[in-house]
């Protein structure tokens, strides 16, 4: 058969995605501990103001919008 003439890819993805669910917890367990630690310590996190109020409404829009959406993600695809 020559390259030109395989079968496309078959989707939705049939193969077990238990690693990727696992890097996915792992990555929303990052995401929230570095949110909550920019939260908590924010002056030994961001030791001058500029950082502190450049990346401080980013720790709460991490937390309110991407953690949530990222969980979702998981949710979703694991039930179909």
């Amino acid at each position: 058969m020559k390259p030109d003439q395989m079968d496309p890819p078959q989707l939705p993805v049939k193969c077990k995605l238990t690693l990727l669910y696992a890097f996915s917890f792992v990555t929303a367990a990052l995401l929230a501990v570095a949110s909550l630690a920019g939260l908590l310590y924010p002056k030994s996190i961001y030791p001058d103001q500029d950082l502190l109020q450049s990346f401080n409404p980013s720790d709460v829009v991490h937390l309110v919008i991407g953690l949530p959406s990222l969980l979702a993600a998981i949710w979703l695809s694991r039930n179909g």
